[in-house]
């Protein structure tokens, strides 16, 4: 009986290397974007907590305090600036796209 080949397969090793590679690299111009409003209300209760003080008395906004607890990390972690809030940004969506393919990649390989 003549074996399937499976999706992955029909990809050499180098181009299964060169997918994601080239994925971070489109990422990489995220670095330069400015941070949204979003980003910068994170970021301000993010400093509250880091400089001693309580969320929804000193810092009020309508979303949940994980968040701002991630944001504190994060300065906390890598500094306060907008260029390592961004680093940090494209860590975690290499990290969700280098995952993804893992699980991708091992679902076509059992398929």
């Amino acid at each position: 009986m003549e074996e399937r080949q499976n999706s992955l397969q029909r990809f050499p090793a180098p181009y299964r290397i060169f997918i994601p590679l080239l994925a971070f690299l489109l990422l990489v111009p995220t670095l330069f974007f400015p941070i949204s409003p979003d980003h910068a209300i994170f970021y301000l209760g993010g400093k509250v907590i880091l400089d001693g003080g309580v969320l929804y008395r000193d810092f009020v906004d309508i979303k949940p305090p994980l968040i701002y607890d991630i944001f504190a990390l994060i300065q906390a972690a890598f500094g306060g600036s907008e260029r390592a809030l961004r680093f940090f940004d494209l860590l975690w969506q290499s990290a969700t796209l280098f995952s993804t393919y893992f699980v991708i990649t091992r679902w076509v390989r059992n398929e």
